[in-house]
């Protein structure tokens, strides 16, 4: 299985910032188990990231790794929609595991 690095860009520490990373942790411990890495970065303190990355709205989530890149916009509350716009099949990864 490909090791995923995924960028979630947050606004500051902000109840919604915190609910899309755990969210997204979620998401990421069911499916893809141990084999991703999760970068949180703060528009907020680094900007420069954001504007090189062109990110206009947060959270975001940027699926670096592996190609192509793909991204969700958005708290990463709808499971399902978060899956399929990062790439995250469920039946190639063969988990069986369901999480709401």
């Amino acid at each position: 299985m490909p090791k995923y690095i995924i960028h979630l860009y947050v606004t500051g520490q902000t109840a919604r910032s915190h609910h899309a990373a755990a969210n997204l942790r979620r998401i990421c411990d069911a499916y893809v188990g141990g084999s991703y890495e999760l970068v949180l970065i703060d528009v907020l303190a680094q900007p420069d990231l954001a504007e090189a990355a062109r990110i206009l709205a947060t959270p975001t989530t940027v699926r670096v790794a592996p190609l192509p890149a793909y991204r969700v916009i958005g708290d990463m509350s709808d499971s399902s929609k978060v899956m399929m716009a990062l790439g995250l099949d469920v039946k190639d990864l063969g988990s069986g595991k369901e999480i709401s």
